[in-house]
Order: structure tokens, then C-alpha cells, then sequence
């Protein structure tokens, strides 16, 4: 029997000069005084190069920050506009976009009812997942009643959503049983 070995590409280089140049233009149009020469030599910094995926995708939500307004009800409303611009580009979602969610989870963390309200508009274009899991572990009853409204929408991606949120609460709360 043969076996071919196929060495894939690491998935940090989803972030490539194409995607930047399909996104700086929905940046620009949603983002007034957004400038893309900016945002990429942010982007492409020295450290660059040697970043992970999450590290890049970490990497683009504070360059970002730098284009938001610094306070986050504000920020969440420019994030929506994005989010649904992108969804016009990337029909389907796209797992570049990422960092649309890890914004929310970075930034908003303190406000948890604007943050899971953009979770909810932005799961659309890209997978919350991991950022959901913040609010659950921070604020599990609040959390709790977004994750239940979510669960019985017609949206797969915010049904998605609020499996993976009750899947966190029911791990912490068995956590918490053990723990008795």
C-alpha cells in the first residue's frame, strides 16, 4: 500500500494579500476616514510572518481598533455595518472573518448585552463560537436567556451559536458539581 504524503498549508495563510484586498474596500466603504495604506502596513508588520492563526487573527483586531471608535456600543454598531457588508462579499461566511467575533470578545467583554446583540448580527457572516463562550463563562445567566431565544431561530448559524453556548454552560456547570 502507498501513502502519499500531502503537506498542507498552514491555515495563518487564509490571511493573504487577496483577502486584504477584498476586505480593505468593505472597510472603506463602512468606516469614514478608513485608509487602507494604513491598515495594511499595520497589518503586514515584522512579527507577521511568524504569527499563528490565532495570533494573526488577534494581531488584525487590534489594528482594527485602531479604525473603531474607542468606545464599544459605538464600535458594535460599526461592526454590524461590516459584518453585513461582508456577508455580500463572502456569501456563506468566511472563516477569515473571524475577527469580527474576536473583536466583540476582546473589546466587549464589558458589556455583555451590546456584545451578545452583536454576536447575534454578526454570526451571519462568521463563526462566534469561541467568542460566545466568553460571555458564558462571564456571565452565564444573562448569556443564558440570548442562548435560549437563539436556539429556536430559523438561523442555523445563531442555532450553532447557541449549541455551542449550552454546551459551555453545561460543561462549567458539571464542572461545578465535581467540584462540590
Amino acid at each position: 500500500m502507498v501513502f502519499l504524503s500531502i503537506m498542507e498549508t498552514p491555515s495563518k495563510f487564509i490571511y493573504n494579500p487577496p483577502y486584504f484586498e477584498k476586505l480593505c474596500p468593505v472597510l472603506k466603504q463602512c468606516l469614514q476616514g478608513f485608509d487602507c495604506n494604513d491598515f495594511i502596513f499595520r497589518i503586514f508588520n515584522n512579527d507577521w510572518p511568524d504569527e499563528d492563526l490565532r495570533a494573526r487573527v488577534r494581531h488584525i483586531t487590534r489594528v482594527l481598533h485602531h479604525f473603531l471608535p474607542n468606545d464599544f456600543p459605538e464600535a458594535a454598531a460599526e461592526l454590524v455595518k461590516i459584518a453585513r457588508e461582508l456577508k455580500k462579499h463572502f456569501p456563506g461566511g468566511s472563516p477569515e472573518n473571524s475577527f469580527l467575533a474576536d473583536y466583540v470578545e476582546t473589546f466587549g467583554i464589558g458589556y455583555p448585552d451590546i456584545a451578545l446583540r452583536t454576536l447575534e448580527e454578526i454570526t451571519q457572516c462568521v463563526n462566534a463560537d469561541k467568542a460566545v463562550r466568553a460571555f458564558t463563562n462571564r456571565y452565564p445567566d444573562k448569556a443564558m436567556r440570548y442562548l435560549l431565544k437563539w436556539s429556536s431561530t430559523d438561523s442555523p448559524g445563531l442555532r450553532r451559536l447557541a449549541s455551542e453556548g449550552l454546551n459551555t454552560l453545561s460543561t462549567n456547570a458539571m464542572i461545578d458539581m465535581i467540584m462540590v
